[in-house]
């Protein structure tokens, strides 16, 4: 019969069944068989710290730039206006490049869906995604798991495009559709 990997042991005052809350650190013993699992685990946790150690370098070099930045800033404004750096709120996203689009190619399809709809008629997301599969290459009939990953993409880019206000959305849940943003209730 094999031998376990390793033993664990919980160490108590009196060496019996401890508690829950009144158990002292356990101490694993290795099998001298195992020595190869400790030698990885020990080259894995160098590498991650090796890791750290790069980042905390990068970050400490983007913190100095931010610095020089800060002071910088001030050269620029108008005499009678007073910037406060701490209070420019720091960008949450950045963008990702995909694998299904290229820069900027959801934003151009949706566009391009919404731009051809008579004034005032919207349509829904079910729409958008078949005009941008079918652009693709792709069947929107029989191709459900592509379905899926353009439905999502679009409909992130769709929703961040009516936050910057260049589409609208009418309607909630199920039944929204969308449409160009009307530049005449802009005037108005």
């Amino acid at each position: 019969m094999l031998s376990p990997p390793c033993r664990i042991i919980a160490l108590t005052d009196d060496r019996r069944q401890a508690s829950f809350t009144e158990r002292l650190p356990l101490r694993v013993e290795l099998a001298d068989s195992n020595q190869h699992v400790l030698k990885g685990l020990m080259t894995f946790r160098s590498e991650l710290a090796g890791r750290i150690n790069l980042r905390v370098n990068e970050t400490e070099a983007m913190r100095r730039l931010l610095i020089n930045v800060d002071l910088v800033m001030p050269f620029f404004a108008n005499q009678d206006e007073e910037i406060d750096p701490q209070a420019i709120a720091p960008r949450k996203r950045f963008p990702r490049k995909g694998e299904w689009f290229a820069y900027k190619e959801q934003s151009r399809l949706i566009r391009e869906v919404l731009r051809d709809l008579p004034d005032g008629e919207a349509v829904p997301m079910a729409t958008i995604v078949k005009y941008a599969m079918r652009k693709k290459g792709f069947d929107p009939e029989h191709d459900r798991s592509v379905w899926r990953i353009f439905y999502q993409k679009l409909i992130c880019q769709t929703r961040a495009m009516w936050v910057r206000g260049s589409v609208e959305k009418i309607g909630n849940g199920r039944g929204v559709t969308w449409r160009l943003r009307r530049i005449d209730q802009e005037a108005s």
